[in-house]
């Protein structure tokens, strides 16, 4: 069923289709079913064929075009919808610069409409433009001339709606016609993200597109890219959490938390508070220095023709115990020097010894005092080793449990590095796994891992 009618106040067309997928209305026939004539409102077609593609349900859906800026309209805030910055002194605009959204509180005034002219009472139970531009956590008072926020957060403008959120939605690209984005929140992007713009969010960042040479920023959430990066080595994709994308080339890349890439990374720089892996599909890391912190998974890295790339793993001076075992070597070497004094003062003794055939008592309390203080410290050195070996068997196991696991191939002219250890690869090896053991990178093969 597909039905069509002016809103109450003659303002909007509006759009009901109530059809199953099977037997949803071609665009023709909604078209069609448009009195268009009676109407006199320019209809938004591009909405109608994302109705048609998507097959959604609809109901009293506006479809026409609105002039936000009518003289109808009486607008509290400013106005969401003004994407063109306004020129500097110099009369030049600036089309990337931040785009600034308008913060508001729950129960502020947003916006109010002017009744039509020849509308003399709108009565009780008459619906105005309003009640159809009414969206998530707004309201509209009771005689449906003024809207109202319903929750603190950002006041947006979407599919002829209006709503206040704390997510914002980018409907199509990141370019000139939006500018940069800096908002408090979550900015899902349904398109790509073009070269030279900025996403700078407190939270997380979806992109379901394409990022190019652009820059992406979460302070605290997530990034997630859908398609991938070809940054032409001047893309940045920051996260306080974690990353994932479809592919990364000529990027830069680094997270607190992990890093997923689903296809390859190439030619990138890129860097994890947690573990990377490049695992699925292709696998692939050539070019570039990728490094993480707790683990490395790959199925390739590398090429035939000796591409120079570099695979590690950092944080493996661990502070506590790294404090703890300098401290205990410090106590020791010092342990160490008395021990030296000590012996000599024996040596003098006995050479006096040998030499007057008898110690006097005084001399003789002094040797025993000296000796009993050499067993003293010699006691404390056997502990003290101990402990040391306790503690590199703790950073051993600590280190043994992040590895660089490449499951398929590593070529030569890899060079892989955990903390200051480095070590080259100078022929192709299958199915291996690193990890450090000591100052040095140790191997096992994955079926044994």
């Amino acid at each position: 069923m597909v039905e069509a009618k002016l809103s109450e106040d003659g303002r909007v067309g509006l759009l009901t289709i109530d059809a199953p997928p099977e037997q949803y209305p071609s665009l023709q026939e909604i078209q069609s079913a448009l009195p268009l004539q009676q109407w006199k409102l320019p209809v938004d077609t591009s909405l109608l064929e994302k109705l048609v593609n998507s097959h959604q349900p609809a109901k009293d859906l506006i479809i026409t075009r609105i002039d936000f800026g009518a003289d109808y309209f009486v607008w509290y805030i400013d106005q969401p919808f003004a994407l063109v910055p306004e020129p500097d002194e110099d009369g030049r605009i600036d089309f990337k610069r931040f785009h600034d959204f308008q913060e508001v509180q729950a129960g502020q005034k947003l916006l109010s409409v002017l009744p039509p002219e020849d509308i003399q009472d709108l009565g009780e139970q008459t619906r105005t433009i309003l009640h159809y531009l009414s969206g998530r956590n707004t309201t509209v008072a009771e005689d449906g001339l003024t809207l109202y926020a319903a929750a603190d957060g950002y006041v947006f403008i979407r599919q002829n709606q209006i709503l206040v959120d704390n997510i914002y939605y980018v409907d199509g690209d990141v370019d000139y016609k939006t500018g940069n984005i800096k908002f408090d929140g979550v900015i899902i992007v349904e398109g790509d993200v073009r070269s030279g713009f900025r996403i700078d969010a407190s939270d997380s960042i979806v992109v379901h597109g394409l990022v190019e040479a652009a820059s992406l920023y979460s302070k605290s959430g997530d990034i997630q890219i859908q398609h991938g990066i070809m940054g032409k080595d001047r893309a940045k994709i920051l996260a306080g959490g974690n990353i994932q994308c479809a592919f990364l080339q000529n990027a830069e890349m680094s997270a607190r938390g992990d890093i997923t890439i689903g296809r390859y990374a190439i030619n990138s720089r890129i860097q994890a508070g947690g573990k990377i892996f490049v695992n699925t599909q292709e696998g692939l890391i050539r070019g570039g220095k990728v490094l993480a912190e707790e683990g490395l998974y790959a199925k390739t890295v590398g090429n035939d023709r000796g591409t120079e790339t570099e695979i590690g793993l950092t944080g493996f001076v661990h502070g506590s115990l790294d404090t703890r075992r300098k401290s205990l070597v410090a106590e020791k070497e010092e342990h160490l020097r008395r021990l030296k004094s000590l012996e000599k003062q024996v040596e003098f003794f006995d050479l006096l010894q040998n030499r007057l055939q008898t110690l006097t008592d005084q001399k003789l309390q002094e040797k025993r005092q000296v000796n009993a203080e050499i067993q003293s410290l010699q006691q404390k050195i056997t502990t003290i080793d101990r402990d040391l070996s306790a503690l590199d068997s703790k950073g051993q196991s600590m280190y043994q449990k992040k590895s660089i696991c490449i499951e398929g191939t590593i070529y030569s002219g890899v060079t892989i590095s955990m903390g200051t250890v480095r070590e080259y690869i100078g022929s192709p090896l299958s199915g291996v796994r690193f990890y450090r053991a000591g100052n040095e990178i140790a191997m096992e093969t994955l079926e044994t891992a």
